[in-house]
């Protein structure tokens, strides 16, 4: 794509989903260019970004729906709550739960990414074990989103090295089973008054259900 760094990783069980991935990074550069890079869909809240997917998905010609009442869990810790995402597409039918987390890019502390990632996966899948018990689907998926943010104009290469790195890591490791990559580099930086906002990254596990 053009002035954009991307990558779309999917094991084989789940190849299926690659073209809906690919239409998620499509959406996240129109959106760039509609706007001449003054603003991003990545930078706001987790419900902004599932709706994003939720968009890639209707454009792929599968259908979805989005934050629906439904009963969660079981016995005494059945409940009544919202799914974050549900969607056919490919023959398949969906349920999904999400989590993001904003990752500032020059951290005093050296916090390892990973960590963040994994946390993130993990509080996903738990959403999702409450939502699968009582809401039928061939699929279940654990959602993680993930947007940088740094001081404008400050060199991150370095930083954005550590940070890809970090999502291979994690992909390998904690048996994720696909990711998507998206990195601004058309030159003009996406910029609010106090950061720049230039990737955002889906990851997520699928579990057959």
């Amino acid at each position: 794509m053009f002035g954009l760094e991307t990558e779309v990783l999917c094991r084989r069980e789940v190849e299926w989903l690659e073209p809906v991935l690919t239409q998620w990074l499509r959406t996240n550069r129109d959106y760039l260019e509609e706007y001449d890079c003054e603003d991003a869909l990545y930078s706001y809240n987790e419900r902004a970004s599932i709706g994003t997917l939720a968009g890639a998905i209707w454009k792929c010609n599968g259908l979805a729906l989005e934050e629906y009442s439904a009963t969660k869990g079981k016995g005494d810790d059945k409940s009544r709550g919202r799914v974050d995402l549900y969607f056919h597409y490919a023959g398949k039918e969906v349920v999904a739960e999400a989590k993001m987390d904003w990752i500032y890019l020059l951290n005093d502390k050296k916090k390892d990414y990973s960590d963040t990632f994994v946390e993130s996966i993990s509080k996903a899948g738990k959403d999702l074990e409450r939502t699968i018990h009582n809401n039928e689907a061939d699929y279940g998926m654990a959602l993680s989103f993930f947007s940088t943010h740094s001081p404008p104009g400050v060199d991150v290469s370095k930083a954005t090295d550590d940070f890809r790195n970090a999502v291979k890591k994690v992909f390998k490791a904690e048996g994720c089973d696909f990711y998507a990559w998206f990195r601004n580099t058309s030159g003009t930086p996406v910029t609010s008054e106090r950061y720049q906002y230039d990737i955002a990254v889906l990851m997520g596990k699928v579990k057959k259900l």
